[in-house]
């Protein structure tokens, strides 16, 4: 497929099936966001996300953020990009899934996706620190991790070798592909966060803020992901001959069955 026809068939399936879609990225970031809501009550003056100015952190405070930010990062941003990954690809290839069957899958998954999580950051990191540009290409080579994980049922250090084999010769068609999405989120997200930056220097702007900006993540994620989904199917059409009418828990590269 070219780009045109993946961004057209992302933005057709995600039209099509957004409720699952929202259901699925609303389950995993919603009771964040109202907890976040909640300890910037407790702590107005301190909470970055709260009601008030951020002053001057206490140790109580600071253990809370960070708590939430290694929580977030760690469990529920995986978990939710599994549980998407599995809806978007159900419904592109024709499987009627829900969003609780969805998350069952991923939470089947669930050490799967923290390792592989964990492994593709510490990767990106370090590539980061060495002068930045081999942190990027780590970060689109490993791209394909988590829907190889998903879809293909391989783990851990398999799964990133995976992303890198598919990705192998396509770099620049992949970078072009992401940062084509990624402005087109960027623009959609931006309807929700221009109003969250003036909401900012309101009275009950922080907190609206964050509401409004929480939105528009929600809102682009499915898109996002989809367009991934698809660009990994290409890859593997285009160098595996792969057939896109194997169910989604029957794609594995060498075996079939998803992660156990």
């Amino acid at each position: 497929m070219g780009l045109g026809e993946i961004l057209e068939a992302s933005m057709t399936l995600y039209l099509r099936n957004w409720r699952t879609f929202m259901g699925v990225a609303a389950v995993a970031y919603v009771p964040f966001l109202l907890l976040s809501l909640s300890l910037g009550r407790l702590f107005p003056e301190e909470w970055p996300m709260g009601w008030g100015p951020s002053l001057q952190v206490s140790v109580t405070t600071a253990v809370m953020l960070s708590l939430l930010i290694v929580v977030t990062a760690l469990v529920v941003e995986p978990l939710a990009a599994g549980a998407m990954v599995k809806a978007v690809a159900g419904a592109y290839m024709g499987e009627r899934l829900t969003v609780g069957g969805a998350y069952r899958y991923a939470l089947g998954a669930m050490w799967s996706l923290l390792l592989v999580t964990l492994l593709e950051s510490l990767v990106v990191i370090t590539g980061l620190v060495l002068l930045i540009v081999p942190g990027v290409i780590f970060a689109v080579r490993l791209a394909f991790a988590t829907n190889a994980l998903i879809l293909e049922g391989v783990r851990g250090p398999a799964a990133l070798r995976r992303s890198w084999e598919l990705s192998r010769g396509s770099f620049w068609w992949i970078v072009g592909v992401l940062l084509v999405t990624g402005v087109l989120a960027g623009i959609a997200a931006g309807v929700f966060w221009l109003p969250s930056y003036v909401a900012g220097s309101t009275i009950a702007g922080p907190i609206l803020s964050e509401i409004l900006s929480s939105i528009g993540q929600l809102l682009t994620t499915p898109f996002t992901t989809a367009v991934l989904v698809l660009l990994y199917f290409d890859m593997r059409v285009r160098k595996e001959g792969f057939s896109l009418s194997v169910p989604t828990g029957e794609v594995s590269h060498e075996s079939g069955g998803g992660p156990a």
